[in-house]
């Protein structure tokens, strides 16, 4: 089970230590303290020496785990004897201290002990352990999703992971990802993964971990990546009359940063109504989709959901004898009826009736983001740049992923295809009734400001 980790409400974390004083409804305060005794046999020609020693006081207010952290190795046993005849106040009856680990330099001088300026607190450095950030124990590599196979598409998935005290990832927040299906295979991957937690000293604390995920498809006859003709595998080929195939015409195989596909129309869905779009578009020196033109299409809907889709694609600058290209593109896209063979698994539940979807507040928990995409600004009307607002109902199944949305109203039709487009993308923590994953149906509001 996921939890979202909202970008405002991140753990944070300090790198400069805190001071033993702080939060004291949590933490024991200090009673009593001894100071070390310098080794008698060192004093003559003796110099100051500092000894740096991490303890952590625990739920009783007891000292434990005590350890030299640096200092001469002559020293430090008087160090930890010291230390161990410190005592902490034990909290009040019913209750537990919060565990935490300290550091105190020990300044030892054949002079005697330091002066003490304030007879409430040591004369000595005392602050919280530094704080050491998770460490992975176990990662297992994601699998690729076998329905995405014969596409070939390279996938990269980034995530934020919240990581409890216990080392297992409990929170999930995606930055990014190259196709919403490699989501539900990420994951699943995290979800196994295992850490070294985070903390101060011995104290386990939450932490934050952020994982890039990267998906190919393995050539087992060559036993290496396979992408060489993706594009190809997704209905795009060049549009240059000398050109033959893009793995030969580039210097490098091109790099999608983002690949969409196009909903299917909900009413043509509805009807059982199957087809096909051309789109021509190009990609500029920069990676971006420009000139984007449907040619062909057997219903007007699939023209424009496919428009819609690449105008949310992205590449890899593209490079042809040593420099950056512009590129001639066409995509043919095939709408086939979603069966067990061309869907998602995924997207499989929202193939059955409706009768047992619920509303959103029947559930047991607001519905929860992991992932959300804007709309992409249609670019048909960047001249008059008119904001303008879509609505999109949606199923969103027991994945948590959004399945076939329909457009409700909209400011304007190409307002419409893509904030219906963007929705499709999104996913959310899995939808609980009773603790049972459920399909519920709802409604979202897309709001289009036109860039400055």
């Amino acid at each position: 089970m996921f939890l979202t980790v909202d970008a405002a409400e991140r753990i944070k974390r300090q790198d400069d230590p805190t001071d033993i004083t702080s939060d004291s409804e949590r933490y024991p305060h200090l009673l009593r303290w001894s100071h070390p005794v310098y080794p008698p046999e060192l004093k003559a020609g003796g110099t100051t020496e500092i000894v740096r020693v991490r303890y952590t006081v625990d739920e009783t207010g007891a000292i434990v785990f005590p350890e030299v952290i640096s200092g001469d190795e002559r020293f430090r046993a008087a160090a930890i004897a010291a230390l161990k005849q410190w005592t902490f106040e034990s909290p009040p009856s019913g209750r537990k201290w919060h565990p935490a680990s300290y550091d105190v330099e020990f300044k030892m001088s054949p002079a005697g002990p330091p002066e003490q300026s304030n007879a409430n607190y040591p004369p000595y450095r005392v602050q919280q352990a530094p704080f050491q950030q998770p460490e992975e124990r176990h990662a297992p590599d994601p699998v690729y999703p076998k329905h995405l196979e014969s596409r070939q598409l390279f996938g990269e998935v980034e995530m934020n992971l919240g990581i409890n005290e216990k080392g297992r990832v409990e929170g999930v927040e995606v930055v990014r990802t190259s196709h919403a299906d490699f989501l539900a295979v990420a994951f699943t991957t995290v979800e196994q993964w295992e850490f070294q937690p985070a903390g101060r000293g011995h104290v386990p604390e939450r932490g934050e971990q952020i994982a890039v995920l990267s998906f190919m498809v393995m050539d087992s006859a060559m036993n290496r990546t396979s992408n060489k003709e993706w594009l190809e595998n997704n209905g795009i080929t060049l549009r240059d009359p000398g050109a033959s195939k893009s793995a030969e015409y580039f210097d490098e195989i091109p790099q999608a940063k983002a690949v969409v596909d196009p909903i299917y129309p909900y009413d043509l869905l509805a009807k059982g109504v199957e087809g096909s779009a051309r789109v021509n578009f190009a990609v500029n020196k920069e990676g971006q989709v420009v000139d984007i033109a449907v040619i062909e299409a057997t219903e007007p809907d699939f023209g424009a959901s496919l428009a819609a889709a690449i105008a949310a694609w992205s590449f890899k600058p593209l490079y042809r004898q040593g420099e950056k290209t512009w590129a001639d593109f066409s995509i043919l896209w095939k709408f086939s009826k979603p069966s067990e063979n061309n869907t998602a698994p995924e997207s499989l539940a929202a193939l059955t009736p409706g009768e047992n979807r619920v509303h959103a507040k029947e559930l047991d928990r607001p519905l929860a983001p992991l992932y959300r995409r804007p709309p992409v600004y249609p670019k048909l009307l960047w001249d008059a740049k008119t904001p303008g607002q879509a609505k999109i109902e949606i199923t969103i199944n027991q994945a948590g992923r959004v399945c076939w949305p329909k457009i409700v109203e909209a400011t304007n039709p190409e307002m419409g295809w893509a904030a219906a487009t963007a929705v499709s993308l999104w996913y959310f923590e899995t939808p609980l009734k009773g603790g049972k994953p459920v399909e519920i149906r709802a409604v979202i509001p897309v709001q289009f400001k036109p860039e400055e």
